[in-house]
């Protein structure tokens, strides 16, 4: 009997011991594989993929946001694309879909695309015929020795850090994080929303200044009004 309750007790063991990384996932990374066009007009964009998620995306044509119609997590439909008919050329397309984000995911992804159909390679011109070698000049004289530059400015240093969504029973909770110059000194500094997208308008700075506890570092406090996480990038110029 004392056996089987070790032996039990083994198994409980090592399943307990398995539990967290069986419950540990990869973060999600937006993947942008292929965007064709329609030559309909107006202009069809579909872009594939995969993790765009569940919510409609926003997507960016060259800086111009798009009207998104169908949207699933590895299919998205731009109905009408914006300007239309589209010229000839090169483009940036930019997919962004940060509403189920968590820690570790980055659900922003940009694709180069060519629209129109690439000419012909022209003819290889003519050769140039090289004229003689000249002579070499004469050395000049010694400048003088010029003066001592100033230091510069400064290193650039920053970090990302999350602030976390409220609830909304108990009102917005602030996110505080620090950015330390070592031996240096922080002569400025900023903090705000990681990325270029909607999410945007979901953060407000309540404090970006020297560390009233460390005079060696950068404090940085937003406010997160979604209650979605948010990223936030923070930066400091550190004088040695």
């Amino acid at each position: 009997m004392r056996t089987k309750l070790w032996i039990a007790s083994l198994i409980n063991a090592g399943l307990v011991a398995l539990m967290p990384q069986l419950s540990s996932a990869a973060p999600k990374i937006t993947v942008i594989d292929k965007v064709t066009f329609t030559t309909t007009n107006p202009v069809q964009m579909d872009i594939y993929g995969k993790n765009f998620g569940s919510a409609p995306p926003l997507v960016m044509l060259d800086g111009i946001e798009q009207p998104v119609g169908l949207y699933t997590d590895t299919h998205v439909v731009v109905t009408a694309v914006s300007p239309s008919p589209i010229p000839a050329g090169s483009y940036r397309v930019v997919l962004s879909n940060e509403g189920l984000a968590e820690d570790g995911d980055q659900m922003t992804a940009d694709f180069e695309v060519t629209m129109g159909t690439v000419g012909p390679q022209g003819p290889q011109g003519a050769t140039d015929h090289s004229g003689a070698t000249g002579a070499t000049g004469a050395t000049g004289a010694t400048g003088s020795h010029g003066h001592t530059g100033s230091s510069g400015i400064g290193d650039w240093v920053n970090r990302d850090f999350t602030a976390n969504g409220h609830s909304g029973t108990s009102g917005y909770d602030l996110a505080t994080a620090t950015l330390s110059c070592g031996t240096g000194t922080p002569i400025g500094g900023s903090c705000g929303h990681r990325d270029w997208n909607t999410a945007a308008a979901d953060i407000s700075v309540s404090f970006s200044g020297l560390d009233p506890l460390d005079s060696h570092a950068w404090r940085c406090t937003v406010k997160n009004t979604s209650s979605s996480s948010r990223a936030i990038r923070m930066g400091v110029i550190c004088k040695q």
